[in-house]
């Protein structure tokens, strides 16, 4: 059985009647005299209509090549290069509508009016065009049930006029691909001579039952109205959000709170709020938490993704109060009470796989990049690691192995300096001369727990030279023909920042454990 007919058969069980509903076609179909409808949707004859792809694990094996090929209008590629510029711009969650195909292997498919933006931290924005001419990459993200029907999309001639009553506003309201709403692409602005820092770094996680987007590596093309680029390998990511939340947890516990929580996460409740001596109750300060709204230049440094009209950030100010009063009880309570707010055998995992893969940029060392999910049953609060690029020994300043790898894995140094997370200090972190080390009393119970699950992690083989080697070597023969019209570093090179970095681990570990 061939690779396509392998793929038609994962998904056979979704089929549907209503192909021009969906936006979906068969690349031959789309090609022989597909048709637009009103509301902007692909219209096909094919008696063959599939769902736009419920949830297809293969998609993430290394062995399964995926080419994404973008088609826009000269005026939408002008635009997008406009709105997606700066960090915090105005408009940076305008989506403008293309045209995708996507291969999966040998079987291509074709969905009209998916929406597509710029994303990424400031240092990756900036135009990629220069005189109507695409001259550099830039990270994406694709959102397949875009409906381009809020305000800001009239600003731009791109406003839909949907009836919700019509099957078509829920057929795209419901669209997806892969079984996800929306897929993240990176390009290797880090420079990874391996091409797979980000795969691996996930997948140390997966492996081991943690909560991390699935990941793997894709070709992507981009044509406008005059020229096809070839913008090389990116690295895509399913989002973390409502879906990814409901695969992981049952019905009822998929009912919680999600934060996205970037540069400063701390949870220290002396950055993130106040106490209100008349209430008796801690206030968050409006900056640090809350729902991001674009157009109002408000981005929170924990910005709510789920329950954004009905929570009042319960759980996360419950976190936050008990990290802080947890000396305040007696010695024989402490570990208890942090177990009523943290999962903390997770937790202690999650640690534990974050040193090893040496992620400078994590909430640990930089503050950084970290979704946080209270599961709405037990109200326990799950870290979910987010933005693994720079990783497994590939750093942006020399000096970051001095600040991180080079220290033991119970240090409470990080990468710029001392680290004044209270749930490390209280789980993790050896005494130091530190206030936080009189502040938070160690719970040994739980630095055992984490002690234990670095031998466990390090030990395992697919924490090796060689692992890395081998799976760099499948997506090596997946994509090594993959051609570029632009430089965006999509050549596979070599292992050698792995392999310094587990050299650098291993003595880590041997002077530690």
């Amino acid at each position: 059985m061939n690779q396509s007919r392998h793929f038609i058969l994962g998904i056979l069980a979704t089929m549907v009647t209503a192909c021009g509903n969906l936006g979906l076609t068969s690349q031959s179909d789309f090609s022989s005299g597909s048709s637009s409808s009103s509301s902007g949707v692909a219209v096909s004859s094919s008696t063959e209509a599939l769902n736009v792809f419920a949830d297809y694990p293969l998609v993430w094996l290394a062995s399964t090549r995926l080419i994404f090929s973008v088609k826009i209008a000269s005026s939408h590629l002008l635009l997008l290069n406009d709105l997606g510029q700066e960090k915090n711009g105005k408009y940076n969650d305008v989506y403008v509508p293309i045209e995708l195909t996507v291969t999966v292997n040998d079987a291509s498919y074709v969905l009209t009016d998916v929406g597509i933006r710029m994303k990424g931290n400031i240092f990756s924005r900036g135009p990629f065009l220069e005189q109507n001419v695409v001259v550099r990459p830039f990270h994406f993200r694709l959102r397949f049930n875009e409906l381009f029907d809020d305000e800001a999309y009239a600003l731009f001639g791109l406003k839909q006029a949907w009836n919700k009553l019509d099957p078509a506003f829920q057929a795209r309201k419901n669209r997806s691909l892969f079984g996800l709403t929306s897929l993240e692409f990176k390009w290797n602005r880090s420079r990874d001579p391996s091409l797979i820092n980000q795969v691996y770094s996930a997948n140390q996680y997966l492996q081991h039952n943690l909560l991390a987007p699935r990941t793997s590596l894709g070709e992507v093309h981009l044509l406008d109205a005059s020229r096809k680029y070839q913008l090389g390998i990116y690295t895509i990511s399913e989002p973390i959000d409502e879906r990814f939340i409901a695969r992981h947890f049952s019905a009822e516990a998929a009912k919680g709170d999600l934060y996205k929580a970037l540069y400063p996460v701390t949870l220290n409740p002396a950055d993130m709020g106040i106490w209100n001596p008349q209430t008796s109750t801690f206030l968050f300060y409006p900056q640090m938490v809350g729902v991001e709204d674009t157009l109002n230049f408000y981005h929170p440094v924990y910005d709510l993704k789920t329950n954004k009209k009905t929570s009042n950030h319960e759980s996360l100010r419950r976190l936050v109060a008990t990290l802080a009063s947890l000396p305040s009880f007696p010695a024989d309570e402490q570990l208890n009470r942090l177990k009523q707010v943290v999962h903390l055998e997770s937790f202690l995992k999650y640690a534990a796989i974050s040193y090893l893969i040496g992620n400078p940029d994590d909430m640990r060392n930089n503050k950084n990049n970290t979704y946080i999910y209270f599961d709405s049953v037990t109200q326990l609060a799950y870290f979910i690691p987010y933005d693994l690029d720079w990783s497994l020994g590939i750093i942006w300043d020399a000096n970051l192995p001095i600040n991180q790898i080079d220290y033991s894995p119970f240090s409470p140094i990080g990468t710029y300096g001392v680290i004044t997370n209270p749930l490390y200090w209280l789980t993790i972190f050896d005494r130091a001369s530190h206030p936080f080390s009189q502040d938070y009393p160690l719970q040994i119970q739980s630095q055992l727990r984490y002690k234990l699950h670095l031998q466990t992690y390090f030990n395992d083989s697919r924490f090796s030279p060689m692992h890395f080697q081998a799976m760099m070597n499948t997506y090596q023969t997946t994509y090594g023909a993959v051609l570029t019209s632009i430089e965006t570093n999509s050549t596979f090179l070599h292992s050698d920042p792995f392999s310094h970095h587990h050299q650098l681990i291993s003595t880590q570990m041997l002077r530690a454990i």
